[in-house]
């Protein structure tokens, strides 16, 4: 039976950490990559792994969690390696998949994986929150690593398989803690786009929206659906905005 490795990415994740650290005591080895936490994250972590390392954000690359996701994966000592953040939570459904796989090799190098993701109270199940495997988070050592670029899946050298069961992810605390999340990721995808488009800004938003809300399901979600899929329409405006704002500076 092969044996599997967790690397989990944090900061600040003192009200999150320790249920996920709970869900995958049963691995081979925790690995825990914190960028620099100021509250009870570590001391939490230390509870359940010595493997605990600090790498705190270069100038510039704050959020950028992909560069201690690898540095995680390059810690790893076992054959398969799953890649986490603080906020996911892997059910007991999907640890017995996990282990399926580590137990009977199926020729597959990496995995997708669903997120059921948890908004504000509830879980949301329609829009782009729900119903497609967002990325691979399932590698097998030496077959994947994360481009250095800001919210790009883990790329895998192989053939890619699909989890059936999803990892439980509370992503999102509160409308201000969306908005927080929302301020930093678009500043790091705006800084590694090259070019504004006034149709971008224009369209965008208002193509976001109607494929949360109206494609995808988002209404049926009811009012959390519309906050959701609003805030994904603001996301993309916002992310827009910034490239314009980038112009201007690029322009003088």
């Amino acid at each position: 039976m092969c044996k599997l490795s967790v690397v989990v990415v944090s900061k600040d994740e003192e009200t999150n950490i320790e249920r996920c650290l709970e869900s995958i005591k049963w691995a081979d080895e925790i690995i825990v990559v914190d960028a620099g936490s100021t509250d009870r994250t570590l001391e939490i972590a230390n509870r359940y792994t010595d493997r605990v390392f600090v790498r705190r954000d270069p100038e510039g690359k704050e959020g950028l969690a992909e560069l201690n996701k690898n540095f995680g994966i390059e810690q790893a000592n076992y054959d398969w390696i799953l890649v986490l953040d603080a906020d996911e939570i892997v059910p007991r459904e999907l640890k017995l998949e996990i282990r399926g796989i580590l137990q009977e090799d199926d020729g597959f190098d990496g995995y997708l994986l669903l997120r059921k993701n948890h908004f504000i109270g509830k879980w949301m199940r329609h829009g782009d929150w729900w119903g497609r495997a967002q990325n691979v988070e399932l590698v097998r050592k030496g077959k994947g690593g994360f481009p250095q670029h800001s919210h790009q899946p883990l790329q895998v050298r192989g053939k890619i398989g699909k989890l059936k069961n999803p990892v439980i992810h509370n992503n999102h605390r509160d409308i201000s803690d969306s908005i927080r999340k929302m301020n930093l990721y678009t500043t790091l995808e705006a800084n590694e786009t090259d070019k504004f488009h006034l149709w971008k800004l224009l369209t965008y938003p208002v193509a976001m929206f109607g494929r949360n809300y109206v494609l995808k399901g988002g209404w049926r979600d009811g009012r959390h659906g519309l906050i959701a899929a609003g805030l994904c329409s603001v996301y993309a405006f916002v992310k827009q905005a910034k490239l314009w704002e980038k112009s201007l500076r690029v322009g003088k």
